[in-house]
C-alpha cells in the first residue's frame, strides 16, 4: 500500500495505537458493571483494571509506529520515527542505469528499486505530521481513560460504603424480634388482628411472627416456646378462663415484656393490657333494640359466652347481669334464661335452632358471644325467620353486612379487629423499648345500625 493512499484512509480505520486504550476502557466498564453487583468483591478487580489501563494506554502512545515511507539504495527501509527530514535528503540516490532524470520525475517510479515510488520530502513531512498527531490522540486517550477509571472508582467505593451503612442500620432495626399468639386463624376476626398486626410492624420496621393455638392446653407450651426462641416480646390473646400466671412471669423474669389482649390474666405479672369494656357492649346491645322493647309484650332470649366445659365466663356473667338490668325497665320484655355457648359460627347457629324449635313465637335473640353473629343469621335464613325477629349482636361474619344492608338486623357491635392487632402491636413495641405505658388500655367499639328494611319473606 502506498504511503499517500495511507496517509490519506487513516481517519477512516482505528490504528493499533488507539486500540489499547480502548480496550483497557472496556476492562473498565465491565469491572464497574460487576461493582454494581457486588461492591465489595469486585473492588480488587477494578483497581487492578485502573492501573492496566494507564500502562496499555501509555504503551500504545509511546509505541513506535510500523509504517515505512521509502528504501534507501542499499535496500534499507527508512522509518520516519528513525530519522528526521535532513537525513532523508542525504540517502544516496540510486543509478537510473540510463534513464533520464526528468523520467523518473514524472513518473516517480524507478525500474532498478521494484517498481516502489520514491518518496519525496514533502510526502514525509506529511507523513511525520500523520504519526505525532496519532500520538497526541493516543496519549489523550489513555489520560481520558485514566481519569474516568478513577471517577468510577471513587463512586464504587462511595457506593459500597454507602451499601455497609445501610444494612448496618437494617440490621440493627430487624433485632427486634417479636411473638404473636393467637386461636386458631380460621376466624375472621383473627386474621383482621394479624393483618393490622403486620401493618404496624412494618411501618415500625421489626420483625413478627405468628404463632397459633387450637386448644386452651397449648397455650402454655407456645409461651414457653416463645421464650426459648429469646423473642424480645409476645403479644397474646388468652383463653378468657386461663391459668398461665407461671408461664407470663418466666418471661417477664427473663426480660421479654408480655402484653395480653381482651382477656386478661390479672394476678400475673404482664407488662399490659389490652381490653373492651364489656358493661359498655352491653349497654350498647340494649339500646340497639330499645324501640323493639318498647312495643308490645316479647320473648327474648340472651347468649353469653362459655368454657370448654360450658360454664359461662366470668365476662359473659357480667355481660348478662347488665342487660337484665336495663332491660327491667322495659316492662314489654321477657327476658328468658341466658344460654352459654362457646364462640364460633356452628355454636351459634345450632344455639339459634334450638331456640326456634322450643319458642316459636320468639320476639328477638342478644347475642353476647364474639364472632357467633354470623352462624345465628344462617340459621334464622334457613327458618325462614330472618327480619321477624330481632337480632343483635358483636362483630360481623358470613351474611352479617348484607343482612345488615337489607335492614334485616337491628345491629351488631364493630370492635375493629385490625386497630386491635395495631394498637397490640405498637403497646409491645413501647414496652420492648423501655418506654412508659399504662397498664389499662381500653380498646374502640361502635355501633352499627343499619336502616330499617323489610322482612325475609318479602
Amino acid at each position: 500500500m502506498g504511503i499517500g493512499r495511507s496517509a490519506k484512509t487513516w481517519p477512516l480505520r482505528l490504528p493499533s495505537c488507539l486500540m489499547s486504550p480502548l480496550r483497557s476502557f472496556s476492562d473498565i466498564t465491565t469491572a464497574w458493571n460487576l461493582t454494581r453487583l457486588h461492591p465489595i468483591e469486585s473492588g480488587a478487580d477494578f483497581v487492578v483494571c485502573l492501573c492496566l489501563s494507564g500502562l496499555l494506554g501509555a504503551k500504545g502512545a509511546f509505541r513506535r509506529p510500523n509504517n515505512k515511507i521509502g528504501t534507501s539504495s542499499k535496500g534499507q527501509h527508512v522509518d520516519v520515527d528513525q530519522t528526521d527530514l535532513s537525513s532523508l535528503a542525504k540517502l544516496p540516490r540510486p543509478e537510473s542505469n540510463g534513464r533520464s532524470a526528468a523520467a523518473v520525475a514524472a513518473t516517480g517510479v524507478d525500474r532498478d528499486t521494484g517498481g516502489q515510488k520514491r518518496v519525496t520530502n514533502r510526502e514525509s513531512c506529511y507523513t511525520l505530521l500523520v504519526m505525532r498527531n496519532r500520538q497526541s490522540v493516543a496519549l489523550a486517550c489513555s489520560l481520558i481513560c485514566i481519569v474516568c477509571s478513577g471517577v468510577l472508582l471513587l463512586l464504587s467505593f462511595g457506593r459500597s460504603i454507602h451499601e455497609v451503612m445501610a444494612a448496618e442500620t437494617e440490621a440493627l432495626i430487624v433485632e427486634t424480634h417479636l411473638t404473636v399468639i393467637l386461636p386458631d386463624n380460621s376466624d375472621s376476626f383473627f386474621r383482621s388482628v394479624a393483618s393490622g398486626g403486620r401493618s404496624e410492624a412494618v411501618f415500625q420496621q421489626v420483625a413478627l411472627e405468628f404463632l397459633y393455638y387450637n386448644s386452651d392446653r397449648e397455650v402454655g407450651l407456645l409461651l414457653r416456646q416463645a421464650r426459648w426462641m429469646q423473642t424480645d416480646g409476645v403479644l397474646i390473646y388468652l383463653p378468657e378462663q386461663n391459668s398461665f400466671k407461671h408461664e407470663i412471669n418466666q418471661l417477664e423474669s427473663s426480660g421479654i415484656p408480655v402484653v395480653t389482649l381482651i382477656h386478661d390474666t390479672p394476678l400475673s405479672e404482664r407488662r399490659a393490657h389490652l381490653g373492651f369494656d364489656d358493661e359498655g357492649i352491653a349497654r350498647e346491645l340494649v339500646r340497639m333494640i330499645g324501640i323493639r322493647a318498647e312495643q308490645d309484650t316479647q320473648t327474648w332470649a340472651l347468649l353469653i359466652g362459655s368454657d370448654n366445659e360450658g360454664q359461662p365466663t366470668w365476662g359473659g356473667t357480667r355481660i348478662a347481669a347488665v342487660v337484665r338490668s336495663m332491660l327491667s325497665s322495659y316492662g314489654g320484655v321477657e327476658l328468658l334464661s341466658e344460654r352459654a355457648i362457646v364462640h364460633g359460627y356452628f355454636s351459634g347457629e345450632q344455639a339459634s335452632v334450638r331456640l326456634l324449635r322450643e319458642h316459636p313465637d320468639l320476639g328477638g335473640i342478644i347475642v353476647a358471644v364474639p364472632q357467633t353473629l354470623g352462624g345465628v343469621v344462617q340459621a334464622l335464613i334457613d327458618q325462614h325467620r330472618l327480619g321477624s325477629i330481632g337480632v343483635v349482636g358483636i362483630d360481623f361474619g358470613a351474611g352479617v353486612e348484607e343482612a345488615l344492608t337489607r335492614g334485616l338486623l337491628d345491629g351488631t357491635i364493630s370492635r375493629h379487629p385490625e386497630q386491635v392487632g395495631v394498637q397490640g402491636v405498637r403497646t409491645l413495641i413501647h414496652a420492648v423499648r423501655g418506654e412508659y405505658i399504662a397498664e389499662y388500655h381500653d380498646l374502640a367499639y361502635s355501633a352499627v345500625e343499619p336502616t330499617r328494611g323489610t322482612s325475609w319473606q318479602e
